[in-house]
């Protein structure tokens, strides 16, 4: 194990499972210090303040593209248990896990005395206002779990570590984020809906049958693409959303894909195929217009293609109209155009089916929806006499042409507006 800035730099050019990290720009910094020591200052306090790294930042900085990196150790750890890793690949990794270590500890040159004390205070006890995080809540509680013993672990625990660190989030770039979009490309969403189950009052048995659903397909088994219908604010987004963040710790991801880009379907699938997580294409409020003819494309590309959907991917999917597409009272069969009429309107309905099971969402009636009102205002904490609660709820309602979940939110953070 290296003693000192100058042994780490030359361990660190053998590396091989973990050679990608010495193209990172603010490793090569580090490995550059003699010749230039204020750039590696000025990089990794850069990189700090965007990614919200404080105190002794260059062992944080490390040991976050640590947990990134995409190498053959990463890969196999997603995969398999630390007892079932090939055992040559888990020797080369706690070799230069122990390389890393060394180099997380000797930040300095022997020249360091170069740097201002200024800047070594910097470094050492850095520190920014609050920054939005770049990464998803579950990678920083795990990241956490090891960044305090980081580079005091002998490096074989840190090895094991690391690969369980990887069986539950994945490896690479992935490991960031429990949510993401699609456009042409996968983009992070660092900051997804916190929505909990917990916190949606109501339709309990829909919430149900979505989580046995979800477990059925976390557990390998057999689970069906969901279609959520329902009028608008019923609650079936933040449904799948909190059914997401109760999955996420057993590997679930969710990936919106858009309308508009919905003809990437068989791109998306081809990046997510293979992937160890497991991952729901979420389509809100997915619907098509009469005469719009992508249906007749997704609709063979859901189910009766050449190439089956892999075993790691869902669709869930809301909308306001029970079978996607626009009918009209002319899609219906006359007699005078029997069968001509009634393919046209089958073809229609066959969309929906390809979604195994369709859950309803209904409307609330009045008291569910003064239910749905009192729960949140408990968890509001709201103080108000329940007599008027209920009856402002009621006005609220009608003023806004509609009972439902979104609505008692609403009425409920117009009062908390009022208060605060």
């Amino acid at each position: 194990m290296s003693k000192n800035y100058e042994e780490s730099l030359e361990q660190m050019k053998n590396l091989v499972i973990y050679r990608d990290l010495t193209k990172d720009k603010v490793v090569q910094a580090w490995q550059n210090q003699n010749e230039g020591p204020y750039d590696f200052s000025f990089v990794l306090s850069c990189a700090a303040a965007k990614t919200g790294l404080s105190g002794k930042i260059w062992p944080d900085y490390l040991l976050d593209i640590i947990l990134t990196d995409d190498n053959i150790f990463s890969r196999s750890s997603a995969y398999v248990d630390w007892k079932q890793l090939n055992s040559q690949i888990k020797a080369a990794a706690i070799e230069e896990l122990a390389v890393l270590q060394g180099g997380a500890r000797n930040i300095w040159p022997r020249n360091g005395a170069a740097y201002s004390q200024t800047v070594l205070d910097l470094l050492e006890n850095f520190k920014m206002p609050d920054v939005l995080p770049q990464f998803g809540a579950l990678y920083i509680r795990e990241r956490e779990k090891i960044a305090d013993d980081f580079t005091a672990l002998a490096p074989m625990e840190l090895a094991e570590r690391l690969a369980g660190f990887h069986k539950k989030l994945g490896f690479g770039s992935q490991v960031c984020f429990t949510a993401y979009r699609w456009a042409n490309h996968l983009t992070g969403i660092p900051q997804p809906d916190p929505v909990t189950l917990d916190t949606l009052i109501g339709y309990e048995y829909q919430k149900q049958i979505i989580c046995e659903n979800t477990e059925a397909f976390l557990n390998h088994g057999i689970a069906n693409n969901l279609l959520l219908y329902g009028e608008r604010g019923t609650g079936k987004s933040s449904t799948i959303k909190a059914v997401i963040n109760k999955y996420a710790e057993q590997g679930l991801r969710i990936v919106e894909l858009p309308r508009q880009h919905i003809d990437e379907f068989p791109q998306l699938v081809a990046q997510l195929v293979g992937e160890p997580l497991h991952y729901i294409i979420f389509m809100d409020d997915l619907s098509f217009d009469k005469d719009e003819t992508e249906y007749k494309h997704f609709k063979a590309l859901m189910e009766g293609g050449v190439a089956n959907v892999p075993k790691n991917i869902l669709m869930y999917a809301t909308s306001n109209r029970r079978h996607l597409v626009q009918e009209t009272w002319e899609d219906r069969p006359t007699s005078a155009q029997e069968v001509h009429l009634k393919d046209n309107m089958s073809e229609k309905l066959s969309l929906a089916d390809r979604f195994g099971v369709t859950i309803t969402f209904a409307s609330p009636d009045q008291e569910q929806y003064l239910d749905i009102v009192m729960g949140i205002a408990e968890q509001e904490g709201v103080e108000m006499p329940t007599e008027e609660l209920r009856r402002q709820a009621l006005q609220w309602a009608v003023w806004y042409n509609a009972r439902s979940g979104r609505t008692a939110r609403q009425f409920i953070n117009s009062l908390l507006g009022k208060t605060e």
